[in-house]
């Protein structure tokens, strides 16, 4: 993530550009970094989300769970070996 939004001096340009920044992850489909950027906005200090923020919180947070649950189903479907075993609980981990 750039320093430079973060070094903004507006705090509601700094907020737009974050929102922008989530907008465009979401449209490339990289959830994880999706989540890193609402994760600041979360954790802006005396503010609270807007509609439109908590609704891309939860698209990135659905989409990053989402394909973690996927792999752990299609996991399931292979025989069992001692690499398979450790690999699903790695995988099941990330769940919890």
């Amino acid at each position: 993530m750039s320093t430079d939004i973060l070094s903004i001096k507006d705090l509601q340009a700094k907020r737009e550009n974050l929102v922008y920044m989530a907008r465009s992850a979401e449209v490339a489909e990289r959830y994880e970094d999706m989540c890193k950027i609402m994760k600041l906005l979360v954790q802006w200090d005396g503010t609270s989300l807007s509609a439109d923020e908590r609704n891309l919180l939860s698209v990135a947070y659905k989409n990053v769970i989402g394909m973690r649950r996927a792999s752990c189903r299609t996991l399931k479907e292979y025989k069992n070996s001692e690499w398979l075993y450790k690999y699903k609980l790695l995988v099941g981990d990330e769940l919890k």
